[in-house]
């Protein structure tokens, strides 16, 4: 019982969601703050701002954040409203939505990918030349000039 007094207190402290290594939580997590796991979670995590999953972190269940941060293993689906990073050695499995993702060279990612377009086309191409330029010299109705 002490020892779960005092993580309380960190957790005051730090003005986070931190979950140690060593630690095993079964159910899903909620929290309005950044969030760090280094233990093992069975179970969903919202985290209303960005979330790191730590290298000795295990991960079963879907993440969904603003930014999520990968250095461990991941099964489970993630929804992150800005980037997910996939670090050296980190490993996911699972559906990834999000407006950007890095995935370090020796990062695992066996998932189908739902990303937003960066920039969404506005005219129709072809190829002249090996080159593709505006179709017709047409976008969206008007001319290119």
């Amino acid at each position: 019982m002490l020892q779960i007094v005092n993580i309380r207190h960190q957790f005051r402290r730090l003005s986070c969601l931190y979950i140690p290594k060593g630690v095993h939580i079964t159910g899903d997590i909620e929290s309005i703050s950044q969030g760090i796991v280094d233990g093992r979670v069975d179970g969903c995590i919202v985290c209303g701002k960005d979330i790191t999953i730590g290298v000795s972190a295990i991960l079963q269940g879907n993440i969904s954040a603003t930014n999520v941060f990968i250095y461990g293993k991941v099964t489970g689906n993630i929804t992150a409203t800005e980037k997910v990073i996939i670090y050296e050695n980190a490993s996911v499995e699972g559906l990834v939505d999000c407006k950007e993702l890095i995935k370090k060279e020796t990062g695992t990612l066996t998932a189908p990918l739902v990303a937003e377009p960066i920039v969404e086309p506005n005219f129709l191409l072809e190829k002249i030349d090996g080159v593709f330029v505006p179709q017709s010299n047409f976008i969206k109705g008007k001319t290119w000039f």
